[in-house]
């Protein structure tokens, strides 16, 4: 008889050794910077989610984890060099309207986080017409093709993730399918209902 994963708390437990699963995956695809903490807490969020049922669901979970962590890292990077970008978007804004000696001197400061310099730069930008937004919008200019880069490799993640995701559940239909046709196949046939007319 086939090992039948038991049912633990309403989902199905793999009988799969994840030890040397992983093992035979290789390692985290973490950058040095990242955490292997947090990509373990993921692991465990999206396992008690999924709840895989066998060796192949383990592989497309893990598939699913290393693509969702992808996505993460490119939104967090995304958010990253847009930030990174302000300065050059406040010089930007800046650049007929301050000297240069004095608007790299501001730029800098700014950039530091110096509160007499954001206090200046948000009086320069409310003569201006402007404030803050202008210069998130000026940021996003000096960095749009990256960004746009950065968004195509997002969206390449997520429909790969998306695609497990899929292939998981036309795995386990497919498994429902065959277990009622093995089930039907035992059932035993009809017994045929007398006539009572033909037996007056």
């Amino acid at each position: 008889m086939a090992n039948i994963p038991r049912q633990s708390k309403g989902r199905s437990v793999s009988s799969v050794d994840i030890a040397e699963l992983d093992e035979l995956l290789g390692p985290p695809p973490l950058l040095p910077n990242e955490s292997l903490v947090d990509y373990e807490g993921l692991k465990a969020r999206l396992r008690a989610k999924v709840a895989p049922r066998d060796v192949i669901e383990e592989i497309w979970l893990r598939d699913i984890l290393d693509l969702q962590w992808e996505v993460l890292r490119m939104r967090r990077l995304k958010a990253r060099l847009l930030g990174n970008s302000s300065p050059a978007g406040l010089e930007s804004l800046l650049l007929r309207r301050v000297p240069h000696h004095a608007r790299e001197k501001l730029v800098e400061a700014w950039g530091r986080g110096d509160k007499e310099a954001m206090k200046e730069v948000l009086q320069i930008l409310k003569q201006m017409g402007l404030n803050m937004d202008d210069v998130d919008a000026h940021s996003l200019l000096k960095r749009l093709d990256p960004l746009e880069r950065i968004d195509r490799m997002i969206s390449q993640a997520e429909a790969r993730r998306n695609s497990a995701l899929r292939e998981i559940e036309k795995a386990r239909e497919a498994t429902a399918k065959r277990m009622m046709s093995a089930l039907s196949d035992e059932e035993p046939p009809p017994r045929p209902v007398k006539d009572q007319g033909a037996s007056e």
